[in-house]
């Protein structure tokens, strides 16, 4: 893609996606992309958990849709995989250390994410409910997820299953200028 603002209007969040397998190199590709982003201080503090396995995604998409359903936080939507929408790959975004800028740094660098993945075809849906895996240490251990990390934020990557057009341009409804 040669124009920056014609990939940033390509990418879109991708809720249907092929059960096709991303590969290593597509993957790291991405997560090379979020390790660019500025962080605050430039300290990068992102650890990236990738999940492959369709067992463990399952798992922590039941365990999250429960503890949803507990709290009665957010939308439930009556799907086979209502959290992370049947993607062949969920990558968590945690940290190690705590500061007040972690969930800025997480965003800039899941943006930097979403932006290469559509840059090399591959869709993504930003997954905030993750964050729900801290009130479950079991599961985090059961998918082998460093007891020191905290997840942040989490994305779905994999094949878009639809051909849908991404959102019109809206600029004119939200732009407003001072002069």
């Amino acid at each position: 893609m040669n124009n920056f603002l014609d990939l940033a209007k390509k990418r879109h969040s991708s809720r249907s996606f092929l059960s096709d397998k991303i590969s290593q190199k597509e993957i790291k590709s991405v997560i090379e992309a979020g390790v660019c982003a500025p962080s605050a201080y430039g300290r990068k503090p992102w650890k990236f958990f990738v999940l492959t396995a369709q067992e463990k995604i399952s798992l922590l998409s039941q365990e999250i849709m429960a503890i949803k359903k507990k709290l009665n936080t957010g939308i439930f939507r009556e799907l086979k995989d209502p959290i992370f929408y049947e993607a062949p790959c969920v990558i968590l975004i945690c940290i190690e250390n705590d500061n007040e800028y972690n969930e800025m740094d997480a965003a800039f660098c899941a943006q930097n994410c979403f932006l290469q993945a559509a840059n090399i075809n591959l869709a993504t849906c930003a997954i905030g409910s993750v964050k729900f895996l801290e009130k479950l240490p079991h599961i985090k251990e059961k998918i082998g997820l460093p007891k020191k990390w905290k997840v942040i934020l989490g994305f779905c990557l994999g094949k878009e299953n639809s051909s849908k057009i991404p959102p019109k341009n809206y600029l004119a409804e939200i732009l407003f200028q001072s002069t």
